[in-house]
């Protein structure tokens, strides 16, 4: 049924709705980021501490960290977003 609503794309429910999906999207995908991200660091600055690790390439190991999470951010933040918005609906 809420499907039948994008059809219509200049009607203020379609408009509404879009709004709000991508909203929650990117609120949702935010959090999920910075606890992921968060976690990595720590891990990460634990392992340097451990191994000597440089400084200098604690955030790149953490940024390739976060890609290598960025799938599963992704589809967690997607199904977060789609049942809290067809729920509230």
């Amino acid at each position: 049924m809420t499907l039948k609503i994008f059809n219509f794309p200049n009607s203020i429910i379609s408009r509404y709705l879009l709004k709000s999906l991508v909203v929650f999207f990117l609120a949702i995908f935010f959090i999920i980021g910075l606890i992921v991200f968060g976690n990595q660091f720590v891990l990460t600055v634990q392992e340097s501490v451990e191994h000597g690790i440089p400084i200098q390439e604690l955030m790149p190991i953490v940024g390739f960290n976060m890609l290598r999470d960025l799938p599963i951010i992704l589809s967690l933040s997607f199904f977060i977003n789609n049942h809290f918005n067809f729920t509230v609906l």
